[in-house]
């Protein structure tokens, strides 16, 4: 595929910004597609994964790249199946309306995370505009949607919303728990090897074993998904685990460069813990948690996504042979 000239590319993005960003429903975007057919091409889909990518390498906060991946992807599904039926899809159905307007006759700070992806799909969005236009002659509850709305894209950006009341340790799943349920995920693939399955399988008996250390256990594993903008660029997201009877460390981290430029790699530590003793304390925060719980998300999202040649499982074991019993192997 030839690649589009530098002009052709910077007004392939603006037409994709303005797509994204300049619109507020679903109708208006679908006559703004039907106006500049040049975004269904394949170079539109690489220069929106352009602008994704720079904003991502300048740490723009995570709910405008979610944005702009929502409206990305909607344009490769009318690439896929025609306007008309990729918008119809996208439309936000009564029970998505009605689902949306409960949690928010109920908010909470817990009850907004944990329902934190089903909130961020494409057809959620349009429900908040329709809840929007709602309420439109009706100041004090367009300001509570939109006060809600603000909470979820804090959830998103990884900080709480202002004045949340911190919750007890035991509403929260903990640490350990939210690991194992992601390793079970992993262990399902498909395209796990007999041997990946193996250091899995330890990892998970570890994390199941917790806060007690398993001695002779040590596997690092993570999952990563790679993005070529199409112009040379490339981005690498991954999450990692770490479990051993010497630490416990969950972590996330990115890797990319531009044509001519070297490479340069960020990893940010979520969780890191050593044990004293014989145990781990698997202290976690609120704010520990609603990191941990976005991660988690994270990695579902990537699972959502297989099989993709942009998906990658790496499993490092080093543990000992004998330290899972041969009972539950």
């Amino acid at each position: 595929m030839s690649q589009p000239s530098s002009s052709h590319a910077e007004n392939l993005t603006m037409a994709f910004v303005q797509f994204a960003s300049g619109f507020d429903t679903l109708q208006d975007r679908r006559s703004y597609l039907q106006q500049h057919p040049e975004l269904l091409t394949e170079q539109a889909v690489d220069a929106a994964n352009a602008y994704i990518l720079d904003w991502r390498e300048k740490g723009y906060v995570k709910s405008s790249l979610i944005h702009m991946r929502l409206f990305r992807n909607l344009l490769k599904r009318a690439m896929e199946v025609g306007v008309e039926p990729a918008f119809l899809e996208a439309e936000p159905s009564r029970e998505v309306t009605t689902a949306v307007s409960a949690l928010l006759a109920e908010p909470s700070f817990i009850r907004l995370c944990a329902n934190r992806h089903f909130l961020t799909s494409i057809q959620a969005v349009g429900a908040f505009n329709f809840l929007r236009a709602k309420f439109e002659d009706d100041p004090d509850k367009l300001r509570y949607v939109e006060a809600c709305w603000d909470s979820i894209n804090m959830i998103m950006d990884k900080s709480p919303p202002q004045g949340a009341t911190p919750a007890k340790q035991d509403e929260f799943e903990g640490v350990h728990q939210i690991v194992a349920r992601i390793t079970r995920k992993l262990l399902a693939l498909a395209t796990a090897t007999p041997q990946q399955i193996v250091g899995l399988r330890r990892a998970l008996y570890a994390l199941e074993r917790l806060p007690e250390i398993t001695p002779g256990v040590d596997v690092h594993y993570s999952l990563s998904e790679r993005c070529d903008s199409g112009s040379g660029a490339y981005s690498v997201q991954f999450c990692e685990i770490a479990i051993s009877e010497k630490s416990f460390v969950v972590q996330s981290g990115s890797a990319g460069a531009s044509p001519g430029e070297a490479s340069e790699n960020s990893v940010h530590t979520i969780y890191e813990e050593y044990p004293e003793g014989q145990q781990f304390k698997l202290d976690l925060s609120e704010d520990q948690w609603v990191e941990l719980f976005q991660w988690a998300e994270d990695v579902e999202q990537l699972l959502r996504q297989m099989p993709s040649e942009g998906l990658r499982l790496d499993v490092r074991d080093d543990s000992r042979p004998d330290c899972v019993p041969p009972s539950t192997r």
